[in-house]
């Protein structure tokens, strides 16, 4: 028999040539389109003025920390922890700037310093394999992901840091050197998004149990030593994060206890867990649908390769998705992570039930993902839509598994999976990335043409009618002489407190209502009156855009008098005596 070997290598010796070539293109694309995603993301958070929105909300309560009201005690937002994170970018600001003019560009640019640190870490952290960088398109995928189509930091940016958790496990993983000690990295880090978004403690169990998953074959006193360090990087957070609190609040840090607890406009029953739960139950259908292909692919081919299936379950959630949000079964606005999460879970439900060996460190990659996904579920209105925030980990330990799957595949196979993936990675960096150019929650970008010259959205861009709106709130505000105590902005109107600077006279910048009866029970409780009522037009059509009827306040008729109106406020202040 004539001897094939030499042959046979001289055949995979010319092929392997274009097997780099190949893969250098890519990762050269993956890189490149990193680069433009930055300078997408810089365009970007100059765009959108939200008059109404979640973005002042997180700002105006560490404001008034800035002010001397006590969390917990003067302001009972349940939120409050994420505003201590975010006071000490307030108290510089006003230090250096002495108002608040530009605070939420300034703010937003704070996003792009945590979201481009993360995707540079993920683009070098998740290219594990030499020979396929299809890791490297996470990178550009998290700066133009975008959940909810907003590019601030909000209350919401602790997905930020369970992402970045979640890498720096991984990369440990991958070095597989005996530092135990470097797992208190991740652990600070989910320290602080649980301190971002109290709901989110639930990642804790998940994150150990993924760790001891992870080491199990390891020795069992290294293991210990790893869950270790990354619960004292934990408690180490937590601890200096009461110490805070203890500082702010002082001795009386409880007293409020039982009315902080007491719910608002969230409601933690199981009746409105499932109804949220089933808002979301057309995005479950087509994960079903994705990974049932998959399965079905798997069992008609002796050998299934991982990349090309992975690279056709992006593509069709990309589709399933897609046609969702045109028959209006799904909102634009969760657009970007419902297709990365249809894409990620089908991938590893897929490759999970033909039981195949997850790559090393697949476990760690994904439990801030599964584990926050719970108390994001739970502490927020978005319920599946914002559990699913951290798909981007889903999806890139899809990828990783794929990856894996065809490590024994030849170079002609590997190099055609590998511009597949490659392929459908960059369509999804576009579709998401087209989602943050075309629009944000407030409209259109491309109408959003007239930037903001004063107050809180100084420099920020948005359509006419808002940037003019803006300009005459400022105005209008700051003409009034001072407030003779606290002010209480009425619809859910926390962006007021950052133009003006007053005290707030309210449990919450944001949750206030004024038909609510929480408010007189706050005045009850802390005996902080208001001194000054200021009625908005609520902008998403609470109250059909007019002025509120009715003010749930003892004596408002009596005690108050109109000392300002035009067609977007009306100013009562308390009379004297």
């Amino acid at each position: 028999m004539a001897d094939t070997s030499t042959g046979e290598h001289n055949m995979r010796s010319e092929r392997q040539p274009n097997c780099v070539v190949s893969a250098s293109l890519l990762t050269s694309a993956a890189w490149w389109a990193l680069a433009l995603a930055v300078l997408f993301l810089v365009w970007r958070i100059r765009i959108g003025v939200g008059t109404w929105g979640d973005e002042p909300y997180a700002l105006s309560t560490a404001l008034r920390y800035s002010l001397g009201d006590r969390p917990l005690v003067d302001s009972w937002d349940t939120n409050f922890s994420s505003a201590v994170l975010a006071l000490p970018f307030v108290r510089a600001l006003l230090a250096i700037r002495g108002s608040t003019d530009g605070i939420l560009l300034a703010y937003r640019a704070v996003y792009v310093v945590m979201i481009v640190s993360a995707a540079v870490l993920s683009a070098r952290y998740l290219a594990a394999v030499p020979e396929n960088r299809a890791g490297l398109w996470i990178g550009p995928l998290l700066i133009v992901y975008m959940p909810f189509v907003g590019p601030g930091v909000g209350y919401g940016g602790d997905w930020i840091l369970h992402i970045l958790s979640g890498l720096i496990a991984y990369r440990l993983m991958q070095q597989g050197r005996d530092r135990s000690w470097l797992y208190i990295l991740p652990g600070l880090l989910s320290g602080m998004a649980i301190i971002g978004n109290p709901p989110t403690v639930t990642v804790i169990p998940f994150f150990v149990l993924c760790l001891w998953l992870a080491q199990r074959d390891s020795r069992h006193r290294h293991s210990a030593q790893i869950i270790a360090r990354y619960l004292a990087g934990v408690l180490a957070v937590g601890i200096a994060f009461l110490l805070v609190l203890l500082l702010l609040a002082g001795p009386s840090v409880l007293s409020m206890l039982q009315h902080v607890v007491e719910p608002d406009d969230h409601s933690f029953g199981l009746g409105s867990q499932a109804e949220r739960a089933w808002s979301a139950r057309w995005l479950i259908v087509c994960v079903a649908l994705v990974t049932a292909t998959l399965r079905i692919l798997a069992v008609r081919r002796n050998r299934p390769r991982g990349q090309s299936r992975a690279a056709l379950a992006i593509l069709m959630s990309l589709a399933g998705t897609g046609a969702l949000a045109v028959v209006d079964r799904l909102s634009v606005n969760v657009l970007p992570q419902s297709m990365v999460f249809a894409a990620g879970a089908s991938m590893l439900t897929a490759f999970a039930l033909e039981r195949h060996e997850p790559p090393k460190g697949t476990a760690v990659l994904i439990a801030p993902a599964i584990g926050a996904a719970l108390g994001w579920f739970a502490g927020s209105n978005g319920g599946i839509f914002t559990a699913i925030i951290g798909a981007p980990l889903l999806l890139a330990a899809g990828v990783l598994w794929a990856i894996d799957i065809d490590r024994d595949l030849t170079d002609e196979v590997r190099n055609l999976d590998r511009s597949l993936i490659a392929l459908a990675l960059g369509v999804l960096v576009l579709a998401t990335g087209a989602i943050g150019i075309l629009r944000t929650p407030e409209g259109m970008t491309l109408s959003m043409r007239t930037a903001v010259s004063e107050g809180p959205f100084a420099g920020i861009r948005g359509t006419e009618d808002e940037a003019r709106l803006q300009s005459e709130l400022v105005a209008a505000l700051r003409s009034l002489p001072p407030a003779k105590g606290r002010v209480v902005f009425l619809e859910r109107f926390a962006l007021g407190y950052l133009i003006t600077l007053d005290m707030p006279g309210t449990y919450s910048t944001w949750a206030t209502s004024a038909s609510s009866d929480r408010l007189q029970q706050y005045i009850d409780a802390t005996g902080n009156r208001p001194a000054r009522i200021v009625l908005t037009r609520y902008a998403l059509d609470m109250n059909d855009g007019e002025f509120p009827e009715t003010v749930n306040i003892e004596g408002f008729a009596e005690d108050y008098s109109l000392v300002y109106a035009d067609q977007n406020l009306r100013v009562f202040d308390l009379r004297t005596p």
